[in-house]
């Protein structure tokens, strides 16, 4: 992995070779505190780290490219290991409506607006998808998404699980309807047996506008599960409910508010496999408060963006969960850097 670091940053400082090389660069920083005293959906506990992934790339043709580079990461106060690092490999297609992405790439490709019942803040930190990804802008307001994430090999006590993602979105004006789709599918280990069926999607009709230093997104939808963990044989559950989002910002400054009024959405959090080990989070990828037991759970977040350009993002944010009976407060900064190679024309 040295071996393959120094090269890397070798041609990173050698791209004036061809005109087809060029690079990319993404880092980010992220302190996600959870205080979570008052509430037994989710422990306290500090997500703090620092994440890179330069890479490098030839492109011929029109739009295809190689990217070869290495995904860094570093969780702050951890002894062992101290630095992590993955290989990132991946072949990119680009034209005017169709983009995609096929190999081990940035998470960050990925460009529908998933809700956080399907994906936690903490999946900043699960920083690569390995698979496939197809962006397609079809007609006058319409784009569809389509990914698979293989993130889980069968191997001793490591599951075979994937997941498979879908993101659509037709635009009319300032209105639009559209449909985030999650599946994760839980599966055996050699030692561990049992499969979980894990779905959710959320219809919902959306209304976005401007006017003047002030933005505001509203949706309206349905969060539906279907799940079955198929060792207890009890077929499936299918939890649900209604969900509102707003989001009202004036030049760096943004109110969003979330509000569910369901059941409870993750049946099988406290749910031991085979082996003991409970499913928690290793099979609900999303925010933990949606196990709700009185029907309600409302999301407050207030954050200031004082940069927030095309290539630099610094965010502070404060989120305030409420579920009528219990409470958490969560504080985020988050610092996000993306560079690359200037577009030959």
């Amino acid at each position: 992995m040295k071996k393959f670091f120094c090269l890397l940053l070798l041609l990173l400082s050698s791209t004036a070779w061809s005109q087809g090389f060029l690079w990319e660069m993404d880092f980010g920083f992220r302190f996600d505190n959870r205080e979570y005293a008052n509430s037994t959906l989710a422990p306290s506990l500090t997500h703090f780290g620092v994440i890179a992934a330069p890479r490098i790339g030839y492109s011929w043709d029109e739009g295809s490219t190689l990217f070869a580079g290495v995904d860094l990461q570093q969780q702050f106060g951890m002894p062992v290991p101290a630095l992590e690092a993955g290989v990132l490999l991946y072949y990119q297609y680009k034209n005017e409506r169709l983009e995609a992405q096929a190999g081990i790439f940035p998470r960050n490709k990925m460009t529908g607006d998933y809700p956080h019942a399907f994906f936690d803040e903490a999946q900043f930190f699960d920083t690569t998808l390995e698979g496939l990804r197809l962006h397609y802008a079809y007609g006058p307001g319409g784009l569809l998404e389509f990914i698979t994430d293989w993130n889980g090999c069968k191997y001793e006590h490591s599951r075979e699980r994937f997941r498979i993602q879908i993101y659509g979105k037709q635009s009319f004006g300032a209105f639009y309807v559209a449909v985030p789709f999650l599946l994760h599918h839980y599966a055996n280990s050699d030692y561990v047996r049992g499969v979980v069926d894990n779905l959710w999607l959320f219809p919902h009709l959306g209304w976005n506008n401007a006017y003047e230093d002030w933005e505001w997104d509203t949706k309206l939808g349905w969060l539906k599960t279907f799940q079955n963990d198929r060792r207890q044989g009890r077929g499936y559950t299918n939890p649900g409910g209604f969900q509102a989002e707003v989001a009202v910002s004036y030049k760096s400054l943004k109110l969003l508010n979330t509000l569910y009024l369901g059941k409870n959405l993750l049946p099988y959090y406290a749910t031991s496999d085979a082996s003991g080990q409970p499913y928690a989070s290793d099979l609900y990828l999303g925010n933990p408060f949606y196990r709700t037991t009185t029907g309600f759970y409302d999301q407050l977040e207030i954050r200031w963006e004082p940069v927030h350009t095309e290539k630099m993002q610094l965010a502070l944010r404060s989120v305030h969960h409420f579920t009528g009976k219990e409470s958490g407060w969560q504080q985020l900064v988050s610092l996000t850097i993306q560079l690359s190679s200037p577009t030959r024309k």
